[in-house]
């Protein structure tokens, strides 16, 4: 077992506790998620602690980053809020015991389905488009609900990140353009819509300030004019998008959770002066509360030499772990039966019958047959985004609770169940 008094450290931690994850890959077999309650638990209170000093401060977690039931009740425990983007995920919130005030319904394209659930629970949902106003209008009269509503607004912001993960450029699907915001405010207080806020997200793993006091000064302008309006709004949902250390190589230069909180505070403080009140500020953390609480375990199964590149092929594959090659991301790995760098340069290719199935490029690193490697930084969109391609089995989720336990949060998948939707 760990040690109790052990403290966690989110880049050096596989290595310090190598013995029981090789433990838990003989018994629970490869692939499989490891998550991390404490780390869980500390990317939690970095938020609270550096947003302490605005007394309307709350966080609500992007479900999508990872929606398994066990770290969704950890983070409600800890009175985090949920941010949710489809019917699946409301329901994981309602199970999980999350209050609808602390949940939020956001997606560019809602079934009609997903909306009638959301009037029900009584979540907030977040408007996305002009059609979308009469939808649930038409929606909530047949179901007698008022809906409690905020839009999202695409605030033309360039967060200088992946393409793919920049979500408020002016070219996006998401959002209301920021020019056409006040009207759909007046449309939705003619509609007798309950308005609650104002929503945001510009984008992932974004590493520099600009980009989120850019996008603050924009809402706060919009927030004014509807006060303006008479149309006063209790909370600023600035959604999430901070950035964390991938490749820990000691040159990662990314915002802070302090460099956060120091950039927004002060603009939402000077829209408090001209409110004349304290607005409520949200924040949506996925990535940065629960990247760096995961690492997906991975065995050897042959070395390949050939004549132009050196292979080390895994049981694991983008089925597992998609963001390589979706997003060109990139894992730190690393060999815990092994921990030489060795003197040889190796792509790390999964199983799939996919060229692109590459975990890891061009890394240095000794492996031999059935070594178990530590993909790190997997917490966050690794299992939530997995699937049965190639008629694989998704692999074993395992929590460490924070007192030092190993706990099974669900098991590999059987040959059975790809054969139950038949």
């Amino acid at each position: 077992m760990l040690n109790k008094n052990t403290k966690m450290d989110t880049e050096e931690y596989p290595i310090k506790h190598k013995e029981i994850l090789l433990e838990i890959s003989e018994k629970f077999k490869t692939p499989t998620y490891i998550y991390f309650e404490d780390i869980l638990q500390e990317n939690v209170q970095k938020y609270r602690d550096a947003f302490k000093n605005y007394g309307q401060f709350r966080q609500m977690y992007a479900y999508k980053a990872n929606t398994n039931p066990a770290i969704c009740k950890i983070l409600k425990n800890l009175n985090v809020g949920a941010d949710c983007v489809s019917e699946g995920e409301l329901h994981m919130a309602k199970y999980t015991g999350v209050n609808p005030r602390d949940v939020i319904f956001t997606s560019n394209g809602k079934t009609d389905e997903s909306i009638e659930f959301a009037l029900n629970f009584g979540c907030t949902i977040n408007i996305d488009g002009f059609e979308e106003i009469e939808i649930i209008d038409e929606i909530s009269k047949r179901l007698d609900k008022k809906p409690k509503i905020s839009f999202r607004i695409n605030p033309e912001v360039n967060p200088h990140t992946h393409d793919k993960i920049a979500t408020g450029v002016k070219e996006s699907k998401f959002g209301i353009n920021i020019r056409q915001a006040i009207e759909a405010y007046k449309l939705a207080k003619q509609k007798n819509f309950e308005i609650l806020g104002i929503h945001c997200h510009i984008g992932s793993q974004i590493t520099e300030i600009e980009p989120f006091i850019e996008e603050a000064e924009k809402i706060s302008k919009i927030v004014t004019d509807l006060h303006d309006l008479g149309i006063n709004l209790k909370f600023v949902d600035l959604g999430g998008g901070l950035g964390i250390d991938y490749p820990h190589d000691g040159n990662y230069n990314g915002l802070t959770h302090d460099d956060l909180a120091n950039g927004i505070i002060p603009i939402i403080e000077n829209l408090n002066k001209d409110l004349g009140y304290e607005i409520e500020l949200i924040l949506e953390p996925g990535r940065s509360i629960v990247g760096n609480a995961g690492i997906l375990l991975t065995k050897v199964l042959s070395i390949k030499r050939t004549p132009y590149k050196k292979f080390i092929n895994v049981d694991a594959g983008f089925n597992d772990l998609i963001r390589p090659a979706m997003y060109d991301a990139y894992h730190k790995i690393l060999n815990l039966s092994n921990l030489s760098d060795g003197d040889e340069i190796f792509d790390i290719a999964g199983n799939l019958c996919e060229s692109g199935d590459i975990l890891g490029k061009n890394r240095k690193i000794a492996a031999k047959r059935n070594d178990v490697l530590a993909i790190f930084d997997a917490g966050a969109y690794g299992f939530s985004m997995s699937s049965n391609y190639n008629s694989t089995l998704k692999p074993a989720e395992i929590l460490i609770t924070k007192d030092k336990k190993v706990k099974l949060l669900r098991g590999r998948e059987k040959f059975e169940d790809l054969l139950k939707i038949y």
